[in-house]
């Protein structure tokens, strides 16, 4: 072919640095896709070679590997939802700085869900460096919140909650329903919450909601032990019946998981991990569980199951819904503390975990709004809205999140001043709700 034939003769060729940045925005490209479709666990550099059609080595001139790889487009998923946010922020009254924030985010994600699900949901399951990422970077928006709020009239009503817990459950939401594929109106999902938020607001002098972190109480009423513990019968199979045998590997198989994945993560558990800890054979792994995804589901389950029942025998000993709401909270609080190793899975790494382990948490959520449905019969003359419920939900689950990762399950019982407020205020009001908790610390 000469020169004069060919139409890309005369254009010259991109600068070796230029050509470098679009491979890399490529494979970027290429990692939010698969991880948002697929799941973090199940992208491969062979996957995202394939997708781009960028050769293995060329992703090994950019990336050291799947993480790394995955870190760089978290990040620059989170300043795409930085950019966002600082925009809706600036535009709006430093009083409804929570709320613009929050309506940003909910446009965000229907707008561009790879990259909504890559940093609300897969976040949480690609290991700690990630969870680190996903963490700072709510923190960083939350700090853009309380910087403009600082310019309120001190007078002004600004929500007392939790600005970073705020953002922490709003965003589980949307991952839910991101990964549900559910259909809504961004519009109305955002008033719905707008409404939510300012059911905390009073003027900022007489915010409670650091000093309620400080505070436990005095007297817990509930008696909650150790779930998951160590069988007491023999070691040896010789002369154990069948059916106690798989019981006991069963029960061994689930604490060497729940240990090892406590210790080094999830994702770097293995099966040979489980099973040498366990004390029993690959054989008789694969009798009981299929692979480490189904351990972790029945390590969750195991959990869920017992949270939900301890708590719901401790909401129906209260006397009225208030108290009911506090037992509760003694009983969901007291169960982290007695398990912190079963808190830390079930809370921490079930995004790791995959689907089954994801959908377990997702459905415990929705099974404590129960507790909440009651407060209709004490609520004002407007009552919290569903997606209040699910608001409350998430963001108890997030405050759940942050006290086993940041700090520990043993202080649980700190949080119990706020998970009521959360609870109470949206029904019966700011005053009413911390007259009551005040009463209650006092007792």
């Amino acid at each position: 072919m000469t020169r004069d034939s060919d139409p890309q003769a005369d254009v010259p060729a991109l600068p070796l640095a230029h050509r470098k940045s679009a491979q890399r925005q490529r494979l970027l490209a290429g990692m939010t896709e698969l991880a948002a479709r697929d799941g973090y666990e199940n992208v491969t550099i062979e996957h995202v070679s394939h997708l781009t059609g960028i050769s293995q080595a060329t992703f090994h001139k950019h990336f050291r590997n799947e993480e790394s790889c995955f870190l760089d487009a978290l990040i620059c998923a989170q300043e795409s939802v930085h950019d966002e946010v600082q925009r809706a922020v600036n535009g709006a009254p430093p009083e409804h700085a929570a709320m613009a924030t929050v309506a940003a985010l909910v446009r965000f994600a229907y707008a561009q869900p790879e990259l909504a699900r890559l940093a609300m949901n897969e976040s949480l399951a690609a290991g700690p460096p990630a969870r680190g990422a996903r963490d700072t970077g709510l923190t960083a928006l939350a700090h853009l919140i309380e910087e403009r709020q600082c310019w309120a009239d001190p007078d002004t009503a600004l929500p007392d909650i939790g600005v970073r817990a705020l953002l922490g459950g709003v965003t589980r939401m949307l991952a839910t329903r991101l990964r549900r594929g559910q259909e809504i109106d961004p519009s109305d999902l955002s008033e719905a919450l707008a409404t939510w938020i300012d059911s905390y607001g009073c003027p900022a002098r007489q915010h409670r909601w650091k000093t309620l972190g400080e505070k436990t109480p005095r007297k817990r009423s509930t008696t909650v032990a150790a779930l998951l513990v160590a069988p007491e019968s023999s070691n040896s199979r010789a002369g154990t019946p069948k059916e106690q045998w798989s019981a006991i590997c069963r029960q061994r198989i689930l604490l060497a998981a729940a240990d090892i994945a406590t210790r080094n993560g999830y994702l770097d558990t293995t099966v040979a991990d489980i099973t040498q800890k366990a004390g029993v054979e690959e054989q008789e792994f694969h009798a009981l569980f299929a692979d480490r995804h189904e351990v972790f589901a029945a390590v969750h389950e195991f959990f869920f199951q017992h949270l939900l029942a301890v708590t719901a025998s401790a909401y129906f000993a209260g006397e009225n819904w208030p108290e009911r709401i506090w037992s509760a909270g003694e009983a969901f609080t007291e169960v982290f503390e007695q398990n912190p190793t079963l808190a830390y899975i079930g809370f921490v790494e079930t995004h790791a975990g995959g689907p089954l382990a994801v959908e377990r948490l997702e459905q415990s959520t929705e099974a404590f709004t129960i507790f909440l449905r009651e407060g209709y019969e004490h609520a004002s003359a407007s009552p919290p809205s569903e997606t209040a419920l699910e608001a409350i939900a998430a963001t108890n689950t997030e405050l759940a999140y942050a006290q086993v990762q940041q700090a520990s399950p043993r202080h649980m019982g700190n949080l119990l001043p706020r998970v009521t407020q959360l609870v109470l205020a949206p029904f019966l009001g700011l005053a009413a709700t911390d007259e009551f908790i005040e009463r209650k610390l006092q007792a």
